[in-house]
């Protein structure tokens, strides 16, 4: 192209008779049609190369995410799950199209996750659920829930949350109660003293009682903090056996004792 158009330009300035102008005109043309076509395939080839590889991408990563896919039409029915979604329901059939979101969690389940479709598109809603194992009395596994409404199908994504449940109320446990005994903690006691005190009807009675263990140290001394600790956790079982309804053990230090009693006098 580059040649036929330098030869037209001299042709011109020169003033000689070109008698394969038209040919060259056309020559030129037809070379510059044919590469454009050429670099708009080679675009188009790596635009569709481009799109597969990221189709593919999408895919492994749908297959390969610890975290359970599911996309569902309005009626509940499963219309894909990926392999984390079957693990965590124990199901292989979910792609299938026979199984529905009332099969897996139950019909309050479905209602709760069904006002998805009455929120804007895109809107998340979160619920926890038990899987369908817990109901039929097996091992505890709950399971946190996210999803939304997106171009008129439900799509989301299912987690085992039940390790890290277990963790957070555990850490709330023992925020109020102590580690050993089980029992309430100096912290704990404190909170169940200021709901009692602030509940209390007129005529009736709270007391608080110490209990102290005496020569506990000496038994840490002589055999050692593993028969002090038993010690401590069979004096909590005894007197938890012994405490009337509604009362409180706590242990507020390392051999004290403090016990809450609801509507008891002093004496």
């Amino acid at each position: 192209s580059l040649v036929l158009n330098f030869y037209e330009v001299v042709v011109a300035i020169l003033g000689v008779h070109n008698p394969i102008i038209g040919f060259s005109v056309a020559a030129v043309a037809a070379t510059s049609i044919l590469f454009t076509s050429f670099a708009i395939a080679e675009r188009l080839r790596h635009e569709s190369a481009m799109r597969l590889e990221a189709q593919a991408s999408v895919a492994r990563t749908y297959k390969a995410v610890p975290i359970g896919l599911f996309t569902l039409d309005l009626d509940g029915r499963f219309l894909s799950a990926n392999p984390e979604m079957m693990k965590l329901l124990d199901n292989s059939a979910l792609e299938d199209g026979d199984s529905t979101w009332r099969d897996c969690f139950g019909d309050q389940s479905w209602e709760t996750l069904r006002r998805v479709t009455t929120l804007p598109s895109g809107r998340l809603i979160e619920l926890e659920l038990l899987s369908r194992s817990e109901l039929r009395h097996q091992d505890t596994k709950r399971l946190l829930v996210k999803a939304s409404l997106v171009d008129g199908k439900i799509e989301g994504s299912l987690q085992d949350a039940t390790e890290g449940l277990r963790i957070s109320e555990r850490l709330m446990f023992l925020t109020n109660h102590d580690a050993l005994t089980k029992t309430l903690n100096w912290q704990g006691i404190q909170h169940e003293l200021r709901t009692a005190t602030q509940t209390i009807s007129a005529g009736s009675h709270l007391s608080f009682a110490r209990l102290d263990l005496d020569q506990f140290s000496s038994v840490n001394a002589m055999f050692g903090h593993d028969a002090g600790d038993a010690i401590l956790q069979q004096v909590s079982d005894r007197v938890l056996a012994e405490l009337p309804p509604n009362s409180k053990l706590g242990r507020i230090g390392g051999n004290e004792f403090g016990i809450l009693y609801s509507d008891t006098t002093i004496a």
